[in-house]
């Protein structure tokens, strides 16, 4: 088995550093890749599990080998007192944002960013991106604190 390079650094790198950004430091990574339905000299399959620092567990899911058409990524974050889905091929697009208990700013949330935009650069200056938004949502950097924390509960 190879050491899935190409499939995770090309194909997932961008999905990988967000879920970095957003879960914090790991702490073990076990990787298994395969090239099973590609005739290429490298991997184009690979699956990670991850222990974040927190105590949080990850899974990642690459592949080029996808058919008949490539399909998008997304990143679900799946906890005690909420979901978040963030889907889209450049990851800008909210599919998924429900907490136990709502905040006010969280109906903007679905209604601004759940459509994908045109192409992968987004909507270009006239509106902000997911992760910018992220960094100064009040309920975003609650919670993102929290999980970096190791408070994930909260």
């Amino acid at each position: 088995m190879g050491d899935g390079r190409r499939v995770l650094t090309n194909q997932a790198s961008h999905h990988i550093d967000m879920l970095e950004w957003m879960m914090g430091d790991v702490d073990s990574v076990y990787a298994v890749s395969t090239t099973r339905l590609v005739d290429i000299e490298t991997e184009d399959t690979a699956v990670v599990t991850l222990q974040f620092r927190n105590g949080a567990l990850g899974v990642i899911e690459a592949t080029t080998a996808t058919r008949p058409r490539d399909l998008e990524g997304s990143i679900s974050i799946l906890g005690e007192r909420g979901t978040v889905e963030i889907a889209g091929f450049a990851v800008n697009e909210m599919r998924t944002w429900a907490f136990t208990e709502p905040l006010a700013e969280d109906e903007e949330v679905l209604s601004r960013y759940s459509v994908n935009p045109p192409s992968v650069y987004g909507f270009g200056t006239r509106r902000i991106t997911i992760t910018s938004w992220m960094r100064s949502s009040t309920r975003a950097a609650s919670w993102w604190t929290a999980f970096r924390d190791g408070a994930a509960s909260n």
